[in-house]
């Protein structure tokens, strides 16, 4: 990534070209269950009025009798009868109690002992002569809603959760889902969330507030399997922090010891309402931006950026070998927005927050550009709006690139003795660690003043460089984005550059870095990316 004008040895020159207005600005860089009770009435207590086995009658009485002689059938309301599941106070019994007919049975089972194969309804089966029946012990496999499960064989807390449509009471235990109800978020259905099909488990959703469906966390990523009766959407990748288990769970499709990570080149800016996001340690260069001239086609643009022909920056290009690693600039802000879009980025905007309906990549009002809990760019910069530079709270000329620091110092004492600056033979391609930056004084002179690049860090990470001066840097902040805005529309530049003195240096906007056109070029103006 770019690297600011000078590195952390002591430098003699800060990345000067023979073309001096141009060229004084960074120089080298390095691509940095608890189950719920039964029904009312338990399963049988075996009681009531009547025995099991009447030697008068020779009659089965479960307790609510069924078949007694010259009587009409009980219908379960005989006195020690208790309700069953659904309130009708059919069947009592409990399991091994012999019984005719299901609605005898708490379990709402009564299965053919003796004469197995035949039916368990009531019918020819245990009704008939010569049947031997007996209430079973309710099972998640009996293709009845009995022992507290809220549909058939599913919910209640012992039985596998139910799929979407079937009846539920709490999202985490009844539903594969989670979502018992419309937005229960894995509580308890009421009215107000039942939705038109009342407390039924819902089909997972992205913003449901569950990890469900094939998230690796909640309401992102897509490394799970779909379970069984669910209809699982797509969701998108997950932010820094999130879970995932493969590099496309997360945005930034690098995927750590199974946590979303910012991908190589960036670094974490953490945030006061713990909504991390990444953003480049340096700007963009000239050789990654030349990339994605030559990959990517003006067609690919935003409907408002139709007036911007080309993506070629108006001067300075195509750049000069030793500038490789230099911050691109001369580009506007539809180069700018696109170079960071065809990388899987985005130009610097709003900080995401799915609970306030902001989306990743949103931009950001112009008027919230200086408050840390919205502006990716400003937050990361001044640390959570801790401090009014990068490195601190106090101005320091000589710790970044702007127009009173110590490398542009030193452009002018060259100039006044006319010592023509020259590149080192071999020129390098890139400054590892702190080494001297690619130019040197032709002639003998004073030593000039001292300008290291490291101290030109800060904001939310140790490796985030040249948010202040170096070059001033496009934001995702314009007067409008609608599909009819155009080229005079004004977007924010955020930082300053070598040219900006103290006033213009802040991590806030001000009248001292005013926002430009959106088709504005300028050679100490480039691009810094977010995600």
């Amino acid at each position: 990534m770019a690297r600011s004008l000078s590195r952390a040895h002591r430098l003699a020159v800060g990345c000067l070209v023979p073309l001096f207005a141009l060229a004084f600005y960074a120089a080298c860089s390095s691509s940095p269950s608890n189950a719920p009770p039964p029904p009312p009435g338990g399963f049988g207590d075996g009681g009531g009025g009547g025995t099991k086995h009447d030697a008068t009658t020779t009659k089965k009485d479960s307790g609510a009798t069924s078949h007694d002689s010259g009587h009409p059938k009980d219908t379960g309301h005989d006195v020690g009868t208790i309700a069953d599941a659904t309130g009708g106070g059919a069947g009592d019994a409990a399991p091994n109690t012999p019984c005719t007919a299901d609605d005898q049975c708490s379990s709402k089972v009564c299965k053919s002992v003796v004469d197995a194969g035949k039916p368990k309804d009531g019918g020819l089966g245990c009704a008939g002569p010569g049947s031997h029946c007996e209430c079973q012990p309710p099972t998640c496999t009996d293709g009845v809603q009995n022992e507290g499960e809220t549909d058939i064989d599913c919910g209640g807390g012992h039985c596998a959760p139910c799929k979407d449509g079937d009846t539920c009471l709490v999202g985490h235990q009844d539903c594969v889902s989670g979502e018992c109800g419309i937005g229960t978020q894995g509580g308890a259905c009421n009215a107000a969330d039942a939705g038109p099909s009342g407390c039924t488990c819902q089909a997972p959703t992205c913003d449901d507030g569950v990890k469900n469906g094939t998230e690796s966390d909640t309401d992102c990523g897509n490394s799970g399997t779909c379970p069984v009766g669910e209809s699982c959407p797509k969701c998108t990748g997950c932010t820094t922090g999130k879970k995932c288990a493969q590099p496309p769970d997360c945005i930034s499709v690098t995927c750590t010891a199974s946590v979303c990570a910012c991908p190589p080149g960036m670094t974490e800016a953490s945030t006061s309402l713990n909504i991390p996001y990444c953003i480049d340690a340096y700007e963009a260069t000239y050789t990654q931006y030349t990339a994605f001239k030559n990959a990517h086609n003006i067609s690919e643009q935003p409907a408002y950026c139709a007036w911007n022909l080309t993506y070629s920056p108006t001067a300075n290009f195509p750049q000069l070998p030793e500038w490789s690693n230099n911050p691109v600039t001369n580009v506007n802000w539809c180069d700018a927005y696109m170079y960071c879009h065809t990388s899987g980025k985005h130009l610097c905007g709003q900080i995401a927050n799915p609970a306030a309906g902001v989306n990743e990549g949103d931009p950001i009002d112009p008027s919230n550009a200086n408050v840390a809990t919205k502006d990716e760019w400003y937050n990361a910069c001044s640390d959570q709006g801790q401090n009014a530079f990068p490195y601190g709270v106090t101005y320091h000329p000589d710790f970044c690139n702007g127009a009173d620091s110590a490398a542009q110092r030193f452009k002018e004492y060259l100039i006044c003795n006319s010592i023509t600056p020259t590149f080192p033979s071999p020129v390098p391609t890139v400054c590892a660690g702190e080494t001297l930056d690619g130019y040197t004084d032709a002639g003998a002179c004073l030593s000039p003043p001292d300008f290291y690049e490291a101290d030109c860090i800060g904001g939310t990470s140790n490796v985030l460089y040249d948010m202040s001066g170096n070059v001033a840097e496009w934001e995702d902040s314009c007067t409008s984005n609608s599909a009819d805005a155009g080229e005079t529309d004004t977007c924010n530049v955020r930082g300053g550059s070598f040219l900006t003195p103290q006033a213009g240096l802040t991590c806030a906007t001000s009248a001292a870095q005013p926002p430009l056109s959106r088709d504005a070029t300028r050679n100490d103006v480039g691009i810094r990316c977010c995600l």
